[in-house]
C-alpha cells in the first residue's frame, strides 16, 4: 500500500489553493456549456439555463472545509470564507433530462496550523436535473482526503493525493478513476473504482468496492 500517514502543517491562507475574499466564483468550464455553475459561500452552487436558476445547498454532501480557513496561531487575521470553485467535467441532456458532473477540491481542514490543515480533499458530484432546472437527485463521492486516509491510485490528469490543484479528466466519454481509503482501526484497506460514462449518465457514479487487510 503507497498510503503513508501524514500530519501537515503550515499552509498559509495565501498558499491554501482556495478562492477568498470574494462572494462568487464561475466554474472552470465551457462557456459553450449550455448550463453555466458558478460557486458560492457556504457550500452553495448555483446553476443557471437560460432564464432557469437553481441554488443547492451542499454542505451534507461535502467533505473537508467549506466554511472558512483560518490559522490558529494567527489572532490578528479573521478567518477567510470559502467560495467553492467547480471544475465541470460533463454536462449532458438525455431523455428530457440535464446530467452534470463536477469535481471540487477543498482544505481537509479549515484550520491551516492543524492535522492535515495543509492537506485537501477531492471530490466527484453528480447532478439529474429536469428541463425546467428542478433538482431531481444528486451524488457525492469522495476519492482523495488526507483527514481519512484516502487516497487516489488510478485517475487521467494531474495532481493527486493531497494536491489542491488536482484535476480529473474523462477520456473517451467517461470518467474513471481507482482510489482507496485506509482504516487503521479496524486494519481494512478499501479499493474502489468509480466509473461515469456520459453515454448513460442516468446511471450516476456507479461505485464498486474490494476490500483487503492492512499489512
Amino acid at each position: 500500500m503507497t498510503f503513508k500517514t501524514r500530519a501537515l502543517l503550515g499552509c498559509g491562507l495565501a498558499l491554501c489553493g482556495l478562492v477568498f475574499a470574494q462572494q462568487t466564483q464561475p466554474a472552470t468550464q465551457s462557456k459553450k456549456d449550455p448550463i453555466q455553475v458558478t460557486g458560492l459561500q457556504d457550500g452553495q452552487l448555483r446553476f443557471q439555463l437560460a432564464r432557469h436558476s437553481s441554488t443547492l445547498d451542499l454542505s451534507d454532501d461535502l467533505n473537508g472545509c467549506w466554511t472558512a480557513i483560518f490559522d490558529a496561531t494567527d489572532s490578528k487575521t479573521p478567518p477567510a470564507k470559502v467560495v467553492l470553485f467547480p471544475r465541470v467535467l460533463d454536462e449532458v441532456l438525455k431523455a428530457g433530462f440535464w446530467y452534470v458532473t463536477l469535481q471540487i477540491n477543498l482544505n481537509s481542514g479549515c484550520n491551516v496550523q492543524g492535522y492535515c490543515g495543509a492537506g485537501s480533499v477531492t471530490q466527484v458530484l453528480w447532478f439529474k436535473y429536469d428541463r425546467n432546472l428542478k433538482a431531481i437527485r444528486r451524488q457525492s463521492v469522495m476519492v482523495s482526503d488526507c483527514a481519512t486516509s484516502t487516497e487516489l491510485l488510478k485517475f487521467a490528469g494531474r495532481g493527486g493525493f493531497d494536491d489542491i490543484n488536482t484535476e480529473l479528466e474523462m477520456r473517451g466519454g467517461a470518467l474513471e478513476l481507482s482510489f482507496e481509503r485506509a482504516d487503521f482501526n479496524t486494519k481494512i484497506n478499501t479499493v474502489s473504482t468509480l466509473r461515469y460514462d456520459r453515454h448513460f449518465p442516468e446511471k450516476g457514479l456507479v461505485v464498486w468496492s474490494k476490500t483487503f487487510k492492512l499489512k
